[in-house]
């Protein structure tokens, strides 16, 4: 399934209805434009569409009333979403607004019983696949210290972290840091099959072919009294310099926890990045999205894990 095209009208500066053709994309595709043309509007009308059809569908309670009113201008403000699924059909739906005051806004949700059913089976609330994800181009990401006192074991529970994206997409990597370490004390206590810690061992392997220099090392409490830290050696030299992974740069940051989320959720119907450029320079982004491409074209993501560990003599097993 892919965004086929997106109509908004009345929508922040897009006043006159306006349609975004996107049924000739490839599967790697950039927007470009002047500051303020409505780029950023376009990404988060379609996440915002997203997140209205959940909460509508599965009657999931969010708080967006700010961000609504900042949308949707005036009644009959409008989102529309056409989609095309792999046997070329078209289904599609739409957000609008049925009444708006100075504190809140009422969208009524549009949509054919006979696009409600395919567009559920793709986004399944029991087992949600084929998100569109959205990287917002602050990133967001918190990584507070974890303490000896923090450790609790729950269940790994991929849904729960899909359904807290859906309904506050704007904290993408907001526990990411957290889930890295509860993930990794989990599988030392409670060994798993598949491992718990297995988007973290999968994500380092994406990074480094392109980020050599880096090599994600071990979690450890012994570097800082009552805190557990992952470490990161830098350096091509035999004697690397050893940091805590949250002294990185911030675009080597973003790159792991982008392909740690990839590794964690692994069915993504479309990734968003607004402005990569901030973050990554121009070679380490060439890579991303070489990268990118060749996961987008392998059928099987572990054949393409297994042959990147493979070429970085990183041992692996095939299940």
């Amino acid at each position: 399934m892919k965004v086929k095209s997106i109509t908004l009208k009345n929508i922040k500066s897009f006043e006159k209805e306006i349609n975004f053709d996107f049924s000739n994309s490839d599967k790697i595709n950039t927007i470009s434009g002047i500051n303020g043309s409505g780029k950023t509007t376009i990404f988060k009308s379609i996440i915002l569409a997203q997140k209205l059809y959940f909460s509508k569908t599965y009657n999931i309670e969010i708080d967006n009333s700010e961000e609504l009113l900042n949308f949707y201008n005036n009644v009959d403000s409008n989102i529309n979403i056409e989609f095309e699924f792999e046997d070329k059909t078209l289904s599609n739906f739409s957000l609008t607004c049925i009444e708006r005051n100075k504190e809140s806004v009422t969208i009524n949700l549009i949509i054919e019983d006979n696009d409600k059913e395919k567009i559920n089976q793709f986004w399944n609330f029991e087992n949600p696949k084929n998100l569109i994800i959205y990287i917002d181009s602050n990133r967001n990401i918190s990584e507070e210290d974890f303490s000896n006192e923090d450790i609790k074991l729950t269940n790994n529970d991929t849904n729960s972290l899909i359904i807290e994206y859906i309904t506050q997409p704007d904290k993408l990597f907001y526990n990411t840091y957290e889930r890295l370490i509860r993930d990794y004390i989990r599988e030392r206590i409670i060994p798993s099959t598949p491992r718990t810690d297995l988007p973290h061992y999968t994500s380092k392997i994406l990074i480094h072919n392109i980020l050599d220099y880096l090599e994600f090392s071990n979690f450890t409490s012994l570097e800082r009294k009552n805190q557990f830290i992952l470490q990161v050696k830098r350096g091509k030299l035999k004697k690397k310099h050893t940091y805590d992974v949250r002294n990185l740069s911030s675009g080597e940051k973003t790159l792991f926890y982008i392909f740690h989320f990839i590794c964690y959720v692994k069915s993504i119907g479309m990734l968003i990045i607004d402005e990569p450029e901030n973050n990554l320079h121009e070679e380490m982004l060439s890579k991303f999205v070489n990268l990118l491409q060749e996961i987008t074209n392998e059928e099987k993501f572990s054949n393409l894990i297994l042959n990147k560990a493979k070429k970085i003599k990183q041992p692996i097993s095939d299940n």
